[in-house]
């Protein structure tokens, strides 16, 4: 044994030895061989020999050489004042993202990795931090800080912040992993940085690695019940106690897929599928509920029943994928008592209802596009095995409507997997083309992705097999260039690299966290503190076992593939704005409002415009045709029948949108020429900016509110946050530009159902999660509004039902908000309530509907700075039941 560490060492030094430079050296030492934190142990020598031999001596303290052994040096050092350390913190765009290594004394004393950065959370993101926005502005964790420098250097002090120089270094690091015996060198670069290096030569070596060892870790995450361990926060070793129905059984889908790739390796075992076999009993005997005869997978939550639509696919693709890797039929009649049920989540239209209460009533028509895509793929991989032409009609059907309401621009995987599995059945022309869309239009998006992003590659694999089979048949009109496919193909290697490097929790790294044996093998979200749940690890899996299975690696060699097509700079470029514009029977109205739009200063070949027609009887489309030659991309969308209002021709616009802000413009208004300019140019004065608003001017003769008290800054200011304005005077969203991307990522729409006041519903909830908000000067005109608004019919006095459910829904969707602190929640509230307030008492009902609906969480209004004297005291009634109850 001893020679074996003696000849392993010698390698290792060799290895070290090339890449080290001349003169002083730094090495960093971590051993891990238990599920407890590695143990880091620090030297220097005048030269590598000199510190080789204290590593030497290090380690042969240990009886039993080490199960895991890092051995790194610095690299390079970059001296920083203390100041300019913690602005580099503070730039920092995402959380676990500081990828320099830092010395906080000259002495060495605190001297910490990256990793330890990371596995000891020392650098955290601020208070109000979301994992969806760019702005973690990572700052030191004194309790973390104080914790780790105990453990790690037996000092126990109160702030050790007042123990660092004024002056601090940065650095980075080269060295080894070792493990079984084999010596790993690791990575430099910052995607994969610190973990063993990945490249063309080992990549089948390291993906069947990752494979293997990911399996591993998610079987193990069932316990004897056939529950699964819902996931880890790995820094701080704490076990997730939520429970999410359709990630118990597509976790158990993956690891399916993982079954049959074992057992085409020769390495799949009884106990695996045994376990599988645990989680599928478990879930049938917890998470079913029966009506009718029909199956449904239930959830029991605080607030009652869900039936999830997307639980109810997952099932049936579990249960299918068992029965075709298996040949066993033991769970084909659940299967089918479970697809019978899934009639209840679909109309006639193909139109879905996500979530539904116990009694099978709609309780959320909408929660997340994974469910529809979810849904015709369980239900094509469920055909074959039943053979009823019910359900490919029935899948047809819900191709049909995705395809009728453009959901290829949501660029889902598992809309990626269903067509791909429908189009095996039914290889129609429209349902190939809806999938090159799905593909291609993110295309660069997914190139770029500097996360790690599973479902990415998930999509790209099943895209590149639907590419290779529309080669091999007679479509007629090619639906997509040689070039596209080959991009295609670049990302997806691309992406598999990518993952493999950045969201495998390798051992290299696993060792910095609390419980490494536990952990390591998974797969992990390092911009959400590390987070390991099991839908991160079944996403993983699925990706890199797709990939795996199609991939030849001996055919084409990465490199070999171009980056993308060749395209012109102008189609390269991404539209800037997508103003948006709808429209009914305002045939002259609009003819001013697009002649002042045709007179923008703004570069109009970066500018997109959307007009909603809201099925007009009168000539207003026609109007709006005489400007086609008026604007680079002019977009006339048409509805079949009128809906009553702004709300629907908005939403369909958005969705359309491709531009990165958006400028909403009411067809009896209209911008003046510097407007959007002006706007644009203030929106990118800071990153952080997300809304821009423009002041409001008016006739004359005028008598319309403009809101004047919202809008009270001579010259352009940015970098307001909400709560210091007087945004809630100007709930409108005309004359507002806004960054597309924050109504994409909180899918902020305007409600379908209420008449007045919609823009009210969509600005409240905008407000509380925009980063920073700009207002341009009140010294230029700006946006012109008319006398009456007859779009969103806002002239109507808001009835009270309607004013209660505004307010009750933006307090849910605000209080749902995790990044938000509760005070933060409880200052947006109070200040709606202020203006909410006399519509709510107005109504009978309307008031204890609010109490209903708001629970304990109202009273925390109470507490407010924000809140008026009114708002304070119809709190305190709603609490002392002085309104009448809703029966």
């Amino acid at each position: 044994m001893m020679e074996t560490r003696r000849s392993l060492l010698e390698k290792a030094k060799e290895v070290l030895l090339k890449q080290a430079s001349e003169g002083e050296i730094y090495f960093f030492v971590t051993t891990c061989s238990e599920d407890k934190r590695g143990k880091v142990w620090q030297t220097t020598g005048k030269n590598f020999e000199r510190a080789w031999i204290k590593v030497e001596r290090y380690l042969k303290k240990y009886i039993v050489f080490p199960k895991w052994l890092k051995i790194e040096f610095v690299d390079s050092w970059q001296e920083v004042t203390a100041d300019e350390g913690k602005e580099a913190f503070q730039k920092i765009q995402r959380n676990n993202y500081f990828r320099y290594g830092v010395k906080f004394k000259k002495d060495n004393s605190f001297t910490f990795m990256p990793e330890e950065i990371v596995g000891n959370a020392l650098l955290v993101p601020h208070q109000e931090h979301s994992i969806v926005k760019k702005d973690a502005r990572l700052q030191l964790d004194e309790g973390n800080m104080r914790g780790y420098i105990k453990r790690k250097y037996q000092k126990g002090l109160t702030n050790p912040f007042v123990s660092f120089d004024e002056s601090w270094s940065f650095f980075t690091k080269k060295g080894i992993f070792i493990e079984d015996n084999k010596i790993y060198p690791l990575e430099t670069e910052q995607s994969g940085q610190g973990i063993r290096k990945i490249d063309q030569e080992n990549q089948v070596e390291m993906l069947d690695q990752a494979i293997y060892r990911g399996a591993d870790f998610l079987v193990n995450q069932i316990t004897e019940t056939g529950k699964f361990v819902y996931g880890y926060f790995p820094a701080y070793g704490k076990v997730l106690r939520s429970y999410n129905s359709v990630r118990h059984y597509s976790s158990l889908y993956a690891l399916l897929e993982a079954y049959e790739y074992l057992r085409e390796q020769g390495t799949a075992s009884e106990e695996f599928l045994e376990k599988i076999e645990q989680g599928l009993t478990w879930g049938l005997m917890n998470l079913t509920q029966i009506s009718d005869g029909d199956y449904y997978v239930a959830e029991w939550l605080k607030d009652g029943v869900e039936l999830k639509l997307g639980a109810q696919a997952m099932v049936i693709l579990a249960l299918s994928k068992y029965q075709t890797v298996t040949g066993s039929k033991q769970f084909l009649p659940a299967m089918k008592k479970f697809l019978q049920g899934m009639k209840s989540f679909i109309d006639e239209t193909g139109a879905t209802t996500h979530v539904l209460d116990e009694h099978l009533q709609k309780k959320e028509k909408f929660r997340i596009i994974y469910y529809d895509g979810e849904a015709l793929f369980a239900i094509m991989r469920a055909y074959p095995l039943v053979l009823r032409n019910e359900w490919l009609e029935l899948a047809e059907r819900l191709m049909n409507h995705f395809i009728d309401a453009d959901y290829q621009r949501y660029h889902d995987h598992w809309l990626s997997y269903s067509v791909n599995e429908l189009t095996s059945y039914v290889p129609k022309r429209k349902y190939f083309e809806f999938g090159v869309k799905n593909a291609l239009e993110n295309l660069r998006f997914i190139e770029r992705r500097d996360t790690a992003y599973p479902t990415m590659l998930e999509l790209v694999v099943a895209a590149v097999k639907m590419f290779s089979r529309i080669e091999e048949l007679d479509l007629g009109e090619p639906l997509f260039s040689s070039a596209d496919f080959s991009w295609l193909r670049s990302v997806m290697e691309k992406r598999a690299l990518h993952e493999l490097r950045t969201g495998t929790m390798w051992p290299e790294l696993a060792m910095f966290f609390a419980k490494p044996e536990t952990i390591a093998g998974g797969f992990y979200c390092r911009h959400d503190r590390c987070r390991m749940r099991i839908d991160d690890a079944e996403h993983f899996l699925s990706g890199l076992i797709n990939y795996r299975n199609f991939r030849d690696f001996s055919v084409q060699d990465i490199q070999e593939l171009p980056n993308e097509p060749t395209i012109s700079l102008k189609e390269e470029e991404p539209l800037a704005v997508s103003v948006i514009i709808p429209v009914y029977n305002r045939e002259k109205e609009i003819a001013e409002c697009l002649s002042k739009l045709a007179e923008t200063t703004f570069d109009k070949s970066r500018m997109e415009v959307l007009v909603v027609d809201d099925a007009s009887t009168d000539e207003t489309v026609q109007v709006i045709e005489t400007f086609r030659n008026e604007f680079d991309h002019l977009k006339i969308i048409r509805l079949a029948e009128n809906s009553g209002g702004a709300s629907v021709p908005r939403n369909i616009a958005i969705k359309q949108a491709k531009g990165k802000w958006l400028l909403f413009i009411d067809s009896d208004d209209y911008v003046t020429p510097h407007a959007i300019v002006d706007a644009y140019n203030l929106a990118n004065e800071r990153e952080s900016t997300d809304l821009v608003c423009m002041p409001y001017f008016r006739a004359e003769e005028s008598s319309r509110a403009i809101s004047r008290s919202a809008f009270i800054y001579p010259e352009n200011v940015s970098g307001l946050d909400f709560l210091d304005t007087k945004l809630y005077n100007s709930l409108n969203v005309v004359g507002k530009m806004v960054r597309r991307s924050i109504i994409i990522n909180y899918e902020i729409e305007f409600p379908a159902e209420i008449r007045v006041r919609e823009d009210n519903w969509f600005s409240m909830r905008l407000y509380g999660v925009v980063r920073e908000i700009a207002i341009l000067g009140n010294q230029k005109e700006y946006y012109f509004i008319r006398d009456k608004d007859n779009v969103s019919l806002s002239n109507y006095r808001t009835p009270p039902r309607d004013a209660a459910k505004i307010f009750f829904t933006v307090f849910q969707f605000i209080f749902g908000l995790d990044e938000l602190s509760s005070a933060r929640k409880a200052d947006i509230m109070a200040i709606y309530l202020n203006r909410y307030t006399k519509m709510i008492k107005r109504g009978k009902y309307s008031p204890d509907r609010v109490l209903e609906k708001t629970g304990q969480y109202l009273s925390l209004l109470k507490q407010s700075p924000y809140i008026d004297k009114e708002s304070k005291q119809f709190i305190i009634d709603l609490y002392d039941a002085k309104y009448e109850v809703t029966e």
